[in-house]
């Protein structure tokens, strides 16, 4: 009888265990399209609203947002999301800020029609940023940094945007690597800039110019 006991018990267990890790990875919603989406990278995405950091990150490490401390060693990171913009304003916009922070693995799509309407905005003063690694498309622009230095862009594919891919401006001391930028208008353009590293980055298929 204990045997006996012991055995249902076990494949109770097993039951609500699969049906716990079906529901944890099939996270998915019916507004993405998944022929522009890694599906492996986007079972453990959480979808999001977008995101406006104004020097206000504590306010943003509170509702979950983010995470870290936002120094050198542990910077306020915002990954592992899917924000589609509904074709208002940008997917995520950090302005004000000389915290250190990463934005890493998000997926971003859908901003609005116009020029300051992007998937990532780094607007004004912001310094000590790294975007790595995430996929931008159907944007106005894919990565916008107005007067920002010290940031890294490294690993980005960024296509079908309306102008350009990623717009440079007044930015100094930055590194720009190994970024895919292919099927927008401008590949990346860069204006009133100095001392920017720009390396192994792909600019193919633009309307206009790879990058100018």
């Amino acid at each position: 009888m204990l045997s006996a006991a012991l055995g249902f018990a076990f494949v109770l267990l097993l039951i609500f265990n699969s049906n716990l890790i079906f529901s944890v990875v099939n996270i998915k919603s019916e507004s993405i399209d998944d022929n522009n989406l890694d599906k492996k990278n986007l079972k453990f995405s959480k979808l999001s609203g977008k995101i406006h950091v104004e020097n206000n990150w504590t306010a943003t490490v509170s509702v979950g947002i983010c995470t870290g401390l936002g120094t050198y060693s542990n910077p306020y990171v915002i990954e592992d999301l899917v924000i589609n913009a509904s074709g208002v304003g940008s997917c995520i916009w950090i302005q004000d800020t000389t915290e250190f922070f990463k934005i890493e693995n998000c997926t971003l799509y859908n901003s609005g029609n116009d020029w300051d309407n992007v998937g990532i905005l780094l607007g004004g003063n912001v310094d000590n940023g790294q975007l790595i690694n995430n996929i931008i498309y159907n944007n106005f622009v894919g990565i916008f940094m107005d007067s920002c230095s010290n940031c890294t862009i490294s690993g980005n594919t960024i296509s079908n945007s309306n102008d350009s891919g990623m717009r440079i401006w007044y930015c100094n001391n930055n590194t720009i690597s190994d970024n895919n930028m292919q099927g927008n208008d401008f590949g990346m353009d860069l204006n009133e800039c100095n001392y920017n590293n720009v390396t192994g980055n792909v600019a193919n298929n633009n309307g206009d110019s790879g990058i100018i």
